[in-house]
């Protein structure tokens, strides 16, 4: 809805060649979280975990201010041109988007001079696949405003489910800078299959938010749904067939149900289902809310795309996910883990948080259920935690881990 309303309101100060006014306003959301007087600038081109990513490495980076600024306002000017929805990295390169293109890349233009002339010579985002930054990464480059890509994407993705997902993102008519990954297995597909990445580009640096942390286990009667959205995995999932996909559909709505269930019977406990920020996410959850609950009201609920300023982690002392890196997260902090099964085949290629079988007898905060039942009981069970899980899925695939974390950016400010 925001990007709706953004999109409406650049349409007309652009057209009453109000361009700066845009332009200001852009640059008036951007947040800072640590003060710099140093006249260099780099615009961070916000997403939440990428935030807590980029906070721990502007901590090591003195001499550059940097403002976080949402990916929503690009996506608002980029959309008085092209419908997202309609445009996406599938045909957006296509010859007949050649004349709104030329003109977007203009609007761009303008808006890169203006950022020039406030001392921004860098970006910084979390992927390179965002429809709507190709032109903007294009003209920067024309610009010499330098991009900076720190992947976020990957860690625990098993190496067929890479080299498919970078063939869907693999050929772009823009260039960057320097792109960093969390290990070499991201890195050397991304290499093999992105035009525009290569080892003199890329560097491995690990998981900067891991060092953010905090790894004690405590209770605090809170209980965190970390939202799968499906259809997002079934895009991962491209050689299974059409049963499989329909099981991970039907598993990740019983996990939100089971969660739902437990929260109702448990009024006492504190109950959190965090999503990603687009309104989808969220749609998809209140929509099973609805169709299982549709008159209960939940007192002892939150549905939220808030990341609590990356400390909501903190908050919770058991996390259920499914399929997402979000659970190394959460072993990592020593928090009670729940996964659901799906089933043999998506189980074994979905499974990120051990290697083998006596790994997973190590992860003493780790449940796997494949019913309410199991589900329930998981999280009844008194969990007492006074050191440190070790993960060697975890620590093993994070360079440096047991000698500290480092992030060599190769002088790129």
């Amino acid at each position: 809805m925001l990007t709706v309303f953004l999109k409406i309101l650049f349409k007309t100060l652009f057209f009453l060649k109000l361009d700066l006014f845009v332009y200001w306003l852009i640059l008036k959301s951007g947040k800072s979280f640590y003060s710099s007087n140093d006249k260099k600038k780099c615009i961070v081109i916000n997403r939440s975990i990428f935030q807590e990513d980029m906070k721990i490495l502007e901590k090591k980076i003195k001499d550059v201010k940097f403002v976080y600024i949402h990916k929503l306002f690009f996506q608002a000017v980029y959309e008085c041109y092209f419908n997202k929805k309609k445009i996406s990295h599938n045909n957006f390169y296509l010859d007949k988007n050649t004349k709104k293109r030329k003109l977007l890349q203009k609007r761009y233009n303008k808006m890169l001079k203006y950022f020039k002339s406030k001392d921004f010579i860098f970006f910084a985002s979390g992927n390179f696949n965002y429809v709507e930054l190709f032109d903007l990464f294009k003209v920067s480059n024309q610009n010499n405003i330098k991009i900076l890509i720190v992947f976020k994407e990957g860690f625990g993705v098993k190496k067929d489910n890479l080299i498919n997902f970078f063939k869907k993102y693999s050929h772009f008519d823009f260039n960057i800078d320097l792109i960093t990954f969390t290990n070499n297995l991201i890195k050397d597909c991304a290499v093999s299959y992105i035009n525009f990445v290569n080892n003199k580009n890329s560097l491995v640096i690990g998981i900067p938010r891991l060092e953010g942390y905090i790894r004690n286990y405590k209770t605090t009667n809170l209980k965190l749904l970390y939202s799968s959205y499906p259809y997002d995995k079934i895009n991962l999932a491209s050689k299974f067939n059409k049963e499989d996909k329909d099981d991970i559909i039907k598993k990740i709505e019983l996990m939100h149900l089971n969660f739902l269930k437990y929260a109702k019977k448990n009024n006492k406990l504190k109950f959190i289902i965090k999503t990603k920020n687009h309104i989808k996410y969220i749609n998809y959850v209140n929509i099973i809310k609805k169709k299982y609950f549709n008159k209960y009201k939940f007192d002892n609920l939150i549905i939220t795309n808030d990341n609590f300023n990356g400390k909501i982690l903190d908050l919770a002392d058991t996390v259920v996910s499914w399929g997402s890196t979000t659970i190394l997260e959460a072993l990592y902090c020593n928090k009670k883990v729940l996964v659901p099964k799906i089933n043999e085949k998506i189980d074994a290629d979905f499974n990120l948080t051990y290697k083998n079988e006596e790994e997973k007898k190590k992860l003493k905060n780790y449940y796997e259920y494949n019913s309410y039942h199991e589900f329930e009981n998981s999280l009844d069970k008194e969990y007492e935690f006074n050191q440190p899980s070790l993960n060697d899925t975890i620590e093993q695939s994070i360079p440096n881990f047991n000698a500290g974390f480092k992030y060599n950016l190769n002088n790129f400010f």
